[in-house]
């Protein structure tokens, strides 16, 4: 030592790595913590437990000991002493992490389809050394990253998955999962049928008996649904929606199975059919839609979108655009697609084959080959190839309509499919735009359905043109594509709501927006079109714009006028626009007015709508009780038709007749004329004698006027002898007025009168005065006129609240007698002149008989209705008559003297 003395230190110990002893392993066995195990050493004694990070002696003398997870995870070192079986003393340590397993990031299981399930660890954010386990085997799973996919399992069973990795701070964890490894739709059959009465969808476990433990799952929000049975009710929520519902159960054997299924909550409708049609104007595209059950659109045309139903015209670049309609309703979604080819104008030369050409099979067929911007064109080259050899083959070329002279091209067919057509000019040739070049002949094979498609192209030898300068032309070549002709045939019948038919009614065809053909409908209502070519765009609709008053009487009015006064509404959508006359939209008053006019003979038509109106029987009106507040079909169209039609049918309006009384062929006759019955009902005339230049007021009377809700009919009379001046004793009690008559004929002796109740019918007394017309008599002594009923210019029409009459007349027939005063006769009418007659501005009077007898009582002028306009009190022969302030039209002048009086007519200009 540091005295230098001398010393010894001896020391016994087991020369033995301590680490040979037996296994020392730790167990995560829950939250708790870890269980440490010694295994391997049988016999062990004198066991000793130590924590060799802090020195402590750990509790316990058996081979395991428990130690709990500390609240931060950290590595523990711990070590156990022991004497073996041959008493010699042993130490075994383990260097683990104290920490819990499952405190990680989120381990998930997500089914991905017929591949498996995706496992995803997440939330862990810079996990490495990453490492996936199969629990219930213990062998590794292939992958190193934080997601897997792990097949399903036949039969279905739970399977226990961890992955090991190291955190962003090198902490070793290890995150397990268990999950049913199934496919969630082999199960039992999941279904959802849409149930009227509870308007809701039934979702139905089926094919799974003995299920138990059920619950029903909304997979969009997690929550549970009501209901433990096979089978759940959800209502509809009054807009349709996308769900996804799961349904969780046992089998009979206790195995757990997930059903899922997704599917659009609403009510059943049709998918949409998008189809439209297209004319081209230069490089404008316009369109026409004409989808069905459509509610929204979306359009494609290339670089150019739109949602509108109809967007307007879209200037297309050149080249080939595909344009799309997109339609959509609460249902679904569908679209359609054409290709437009539209040639550039900058492309100097342009060949192409026609489209649209139809055979049978085994028939040959032609396809021009047109060309434009063909200008001093020296030579070109190109191959032609078959689509589909399957159904036709090329059999020849025919030459075109070139000028004389110009050199027919070489035409080399290669194969039934393709060939080669070579041209070549000693100098440029010109031709005008789409001149046939030549006629390419197919053969359509015998076999052959449907269409196909013919290509200008390179297939064989290259595309070249030159022109004469030689310099490169640049071209493009435009397919065209040829069928099997396929002939339909469109037909149907024209009728009333009542289902009396229509005979010879015009029915018109369009094909592809072009007019083709038009018929008539025969004796039964029925028209037809046969052999139309399949594949085009046909539209068809009736047409009749021929006598407006066919059906239109005073019944149709008291109907009209219930209705706007909401007395009585018509009781079908059809009479609501048969009496919508005016600007349709509704009917209102002004529908009344016209249609009154009609019948009076003051108008001839109806400005605004056609004498009879048609729509498909098939259509349903969104407001049946105002159809004409939206535009309702009036034609049907058959974007692409494929197959014959027979059942068109269309129901025709009379325009202002609501009662259905217009005939249904083309000339009226008495065999059309509505059911009437022979009744009693009675019209008269009462008049007094008649003397010349004297006012003759006769009476219209009636009998048997029982429950009446409509009347009408012309008085008729020879204006040369009377003249028309007014009316009067206008009957109260049937609110007659002015209104009910027309004025218009009253100078050619014709007085038309309409009347109809106010809601309710009215009946009178026998002898009643309906109204009384008064004349000024213009002819001499002995002169006769007869007054009586006619149907001109408005015909018979009597109804009763129960039926349609037929009436009874009697007329008046006048002879003019000597004045009792005087026994002069006096012819007034060729004393008086007026001139200047035109006139514009003022008039005078002039006579030819001596100045003590030409004294003049008064003038006085009249509007051809009998309304007296101006008045002249005891004027002098000098007097200037002034009527610059009247419109211009024909008037009525009478002109009294002392001897009487007489009426000219004069025109004001």
């Amino acid at each position: 030592d540091q005295f230098g003395i001398w010393r010894i230190c001896c020391i016994s110990y087991w020369s033995c790595d301590p680490f040979d002893c037996g296994d020392l392993t730790a167990q995560f066995v829950g939250p708790q913590g870890y269980q440490l195990n010694l295994t391997g050493a049988n016999g062990a004694t004198d066991i000793q437990w130590q924590d060799d990070d802090t020195g402590q002696i750990i509790p316990g003398n058996t081979a395991s000991i428990f130690v709990p997870i500390e609240p931060i995870c950290q590595q523990r070192n711990i070590s156990i002493r022991y004497r073996d079986q041959f008493g010699i003393w042993r130490i075994c340590c383990i260097s683990y992490w104290s920490c819990d397993p499952f405190d990680c990031g989120d381990l998930t299981a997500q089914f991905v389809g017929p591949q498996g399930y995706q496992l995803n660890l997440t939330g862990a954010s810079g996990a490495t050394d990453i490492q996936w386990q199969d629990d219930d085997d213990g062998q590794p799973i292939p992958g190193n990253g934080t997601s897997i996919i792990v097949p399903i399992d036949q039969p279905c069973q739970f399977r226990n998955i961890s992955v090991r990795y190291r955190d962003q701070f090198g902490v070793w964890r290890v995150c397990c999962i268990a999950y049913w490894s199934c496919d969630p739709f082999d199960c039992g059959n999941l279904t959802a049928v849409y149930d009227e009465p509870s308007d809701g969808f039934i979702i139905s476990l089926t094919g799974v008996p003995g299920a138990n433990n059920i619950s029903w799952v909304d997979d969009e929000s997690g929550e549970l649904i009501p209901g433990t049975s096979t089978s759940i009710i959800l209502p509809y929520p009054g807009i349709c929606e996308q769900r996804f519902i799961s349904v969780r159960y046992r089998d009979q054997d206790g195995n757990y199975f997930v059903c899922c299924i997704s599917f659009l909550l609403c009510p059943p409708c049709p998918s949409p059919i998008p189809q439209f049609t297209y004319v081209l104007d230069g490089n404008e595209i316009s369109v026409a839609n004409t989808s069905q059950d459509a509610d929204s659109y979306s359009w494609s045309f290339g670089n150019v979108n739109s949602t509108l139903e109809n967007p307007p015209p879209i200037a297309l670049p050149p080249g080939t655009t595909i344009v799309c309609l997109t339609a959509f309703n609460s249902c679904d979604t569908t679209q359609f697609c054409t290709i437009i080819d539209l040639p550039d104008p900058a492309v100097d030369l342009i060949f192409d084959l026609e489209d649209g050409i139809c055979g049978g099979p085994g028939e040959i067929i032609d396809l021009p080959l047109r060309v434009r911007n063909f200008d001093d064109v020296l030579n070109f080259q190109m191959s032609v190839e078959l689509e589909d050899p399957d159904f036709a083959s090329i059999v020849g070329f025919e030459v075109g309509n070139l000028p004389f002279g110009v050199i027919f091209p070489s035409v080399n067919i290669i194969s039934g499919s393709s060939a080669t057509i070579v041209w070549t000019e000693s100098q440029g040739v010109t031709l005008v735009d789409d001149a046939i070049f030549l006629t390419l002949r197919l053969a359509i094979n015998n076999s052959a359905t449907g269409n196909s498609t013919i290509h200008l192209n390179e297939s064989v030898i290259p595309v070249q043109a030159y022109y004469d300068d030689l310099s490169l032309a640049e071209t493009m070549l435009l397919s065209g594509e040829f069928s099997i002709c396929n002939f339909v045939t469109l037909a149907g019948t024209v009728s009333k709501e009542d289902d009396s038919v229509l005979e010879s009614t015009n029915v018109l065809l369009s094909q592809d927006g072009v007019f083709s053909q038009s018929t008539v409908t025969n004796a039964n209502g029925e028209y037809t079109f046969n052999d139309l070519e399949a594949g085009h765009e046909y539209t068809v609709w009736p047409v009749n714009d021929d006598f407006y008053s066919n059906g239109v009487d005073a019944g149709d009015v008291f109907r009209l006028q219930n209705h706007v006064s909401l007395a009585a509404l018509l009781d079908s959508p059809y009479k609501a626009i048969a009496g919508d006359v005016h600007q349709p939209s509704d009917i209102f008053a002004i529908d009344i007015s016209l249609v009154r006019q009609l019948i009076l003979g003051d108008i001839q038509t109806f400005a605004d709508v056609d004498s009879w109106r048609f729509v498909p029987s098939d259509h349903v009106f969104d407001n049946p009780a105002e159809p004409t507040s939206t535009i309702f079909p009036e034609s049907v169209t058959f974007p692409n038709m494929q197959s014959s039609s027979l059942d068109v049918d269309f129901i025709g309006m009379k325009m202002g007749d609501v009662n259905l009384n217009a005939v249904t062929s083309p000339v009226p006759g008495d065999d059309q004329a509505p059911d009437v019955v022979d009744d009693d009902l009675t019209f008269s005339i009462n008049a007094p004698a008649a003397y010349p230049g004297e006012t003759y007021t006769v009476e219209v009377t009636t009998e048997s006027f029982t429950e009446m809700i409509a009347a009408q009919f012309s008085m008729n009379w020879d204006s040369s002898v009377l003249m028309f001046t007014g009316l009067s004793g206008l009957n109260s009690e049937m609110n007659i007025n002015q209104s009910n008559f027309s004025f218009a004929s009253v100078m050619n002796g014709r007085l038309p009168f309409v009347w109809w109740a106010n809601v309710l019918p009215v009946s009178l007394e026998d002898s009643t005065v309906l109204f009384k017309i008064d004349f000024e008599v213009l002819g001499l002594v002995n002169d006769s006129v007869n007054i009586g009923f006619g149907e001109v210019p408005t015909p018979f029409y009597f109804e009763s609240i129960n039926e349609t009459l037929t009436a009874h007349f009697n007329g008046w027939q006048a002879i003019i007698q000597e004045t009792p005063s005087s026994s002069d006769e006096y012819r007034a009418n060729s004393k008086w002149k007026i001139f200047p007659n035109p006139v514009n501005g003022n008039f005078q009077l002039n006579t030819s008989t001596n100045s003590q007898s030409t004294a003049l009582d008064r003038v006085q002028l009249f509007g051809l209705n009998g309304r007296l306009l101006k008045n002249w009190s005891s004027p002098g022969l000098s007097t200037q008559f002034d009527v610059s302030d009247l419109p211009p039209g024909v008037y009525s002048v009478r002109i009294t003297d002392k001897k009487g009086s007489q009426l000219n007519k004069i025109v004001i200009q």
